[in-house]
């Protein structure tokens, strides 16, 4: 699931950036954004967690 989070990878038609903009700024604040398959029902789908540090 790396290539979600790469620039320009799109498999619905969008640009792509969504992801990769997401996941740079969680890093650059010194945390993490995962995907996960949620396999619930019959519409599947994804579920993304944001992880961020807690501030001062």
């Amino acid at each position: 699931m790396r290539s979600l989070f790469e620039r320009f990878r799109s498999g619905s038609g969008s640009t792509g950036l969504g992801l990769s903009i997401a996941s740079w700024v969680a890093h650059a604040y010194g945390g993490s954004l995962t995907a996960e398959s949620a396999e619930r029902g019959e519409g599947g789908g994804a579920r993304f967690v944001l992880r961020l540090p807690a501030g001062d």
